[in-house]
């Protein structure tokens, strides 16, 4: 199987080219000014690197990883160009150089939910983003149904997932950072928030399995379904590193729009898996503080 995956410079990328390579797959990424000979150099808003990637490789499955994906990204207009404009390039450079795909799999976000009265949040839950990131993706989104008659979609909406080498502007990165810096103290938010967080392996498993299955044209939740809050978090790290941090609150980090709760439902992704049982958070911890 032949498998092209834009965004492969990025966090997820450079995890999931080569867990597909173990696989069995011939693997090629796509990205900006690429000099690596299985990264074809593309630009989303270019269409004709798109095609010239496309008819070169000639894959049979996309995994659509490129956008940008802070959620504090500044430059509103280049959120929905690349997220939204980026992607029906990329739609039409499919069509445009005749490729006959087994499957499109594009990461949308679960910021497309916005404000959420459930508990658990499933796939049909009312789509409200608060953030120009969450509506360039539902964008994004509502762009892929258009070419759901032609082309074998499926749309994914990660939760919080985290791994070695991420970045620390996300929140758990930044936490294990700190533990293993050995930092007395640390700056967050609002601790009590809940968020589900799966381990970029479980995430890697999401997609193998997403690209195997036999149905297209839907959306799916990539998440854990437990939740945990960012104290318990801090509790388990207190245990692991073997020290207690001070945590200072900031009213700068606070987000006034944000979920108390915001837990994804898996039961649609574990249709596809019914075997597979998520990696905990203790083990999550661990892994990233001594990887």
């Amino acid at each position: 199987m032949k498998i092209f995956v834009t965004g492969s410079n990025g966090f997820t990328g450079k995890y999931l080219l080569p867990f597909l390579s173990m696989h069995g797959c011939l693997v090629a990424g796509g990205a900006r000014d690429s000099d690596n000979q299985t990264v074809y150099s593309i630009d989303l808003l270019d269409k004709n690197s798109l095609v010239k990637a496309l008819t070169d490789f000639q894959p049979d499955v996309i995994v659509h990883l490129a956008g940008i994906a802070l959620p504090g990204f500044t430059d509103v207009e280049l959120i929905y160009r690349i997220n939204m404009f980026g992607t029906k390039n990329l739609l039409d450079a499919v069509v445009e150089s005749g490729i006959k795909l087994h499957k499109f799999i594009a990461a949308s976000s679960a910021h497309v939910y916005g404000v959420v009265d459930s508990l658990a949040v499933s796939e049909s839950h009312i789509v409200q983003p608060m953030s120009h990131y969450g509506n360039s993706k539902l964008g994004m989104e509502n762009i892929c149904r258009l070419y759901m008659d032609k082309l074998p979609i499926i749309i994914t909406r990660p939760f919080n997932y985290t791994g070695a080498g991420q970045s620390t502007d996300y929140v758990l990165a930044k936490i294990v950072d700190h533990y293993r810096r050995g930092a007395k103290e640390i700056t967050l938010g609002n601790i009590d928030v809940v968020r589900d967080f799966s381990h970029i392996e479980d995430v890697l498993n999401y997609y193998w399995q997403l690209i195997n299955c036999k149905d297209n044209g839907f959306v799916v939740n990539l998440c854990s379904g437990a939740g945990f809050s960012l104290c318990e978090i801090i509790e388990q790290m207190n245990v692991i590193a073997g020290y207690e941090i001070n945590v200072n609150s900031s009213n700068a980090l606070l987000r006034p729009q944000d979920n108390p709760v915001f837990v994804g439902d898996n039961s649609l992704l574990m249709t596809y898996m019914p075997n597979h049982t998520s990696m905990t958070m203790l083990k999550l911890l661990r892994k990233m503080y001594i990887s």
